[in-house]
């Protein structure tokens, strides 16, 4: 079975990201790296959820093969080197805060012929918008 790379932060978990699971659960064992509230904070804002809150729910959800701890480095995911990394289509764009991300990891990947899956983001919710509307 194929490992599964899926990095989430999270940060109040919606449908969007339960769709993506789902999406990752037909390729493989999924592993979430869930973002650490360091590497959240790094790169977006403080979170209004811990990580070990996150962790808590994201863990009763059914077909995760396990949860590990994310730093905003991407080290968890190099470590484990997956087959496949999963993850929204929205970095994809060059003013995404972390497109240049994107690039790296593409181009590390293919050391070991991993590949990587970026369906669309859900329209019409994002935990961004979710924080920012409450």
């Amino acid at each position: 079975m194929k490992i599964v790379y899926l990095p989430l932060c999270a940060d109040p978990l919606h449908y969007g990201h339960i769709r993506l699971i789902k999406r990752a659960q037909t390729y493989g064992n999924v592993i979430l790296g869930l973002m650490s509230d360091k590497a959240i904070t790094s790169y977006k804002n403080i979170p209004q959820i811990s990580f070990n809150y996150r962790q808590e729910v994201l863990a009763e959800l059914k077909g995760i093969y396990k949860i590990v701890a994310e730093e905003a480095d991407f080290s968890t995911y190099l470590q484990l080197k997956p087959d496949i990394i999963i993850h929204g289509n929205d970095w994809a764009s060059v003013n995404h805060r972390l497109y240049n991300t994107c690039l790296k990891l593409i181009k590390i990947m293919q050391k070991w012929n991993g590949q990587l899956i970026e369906p669309k983001t859900t329209k019409g919710v994002s935990s961004t918008w979710i924080k920012n509307s409450v």
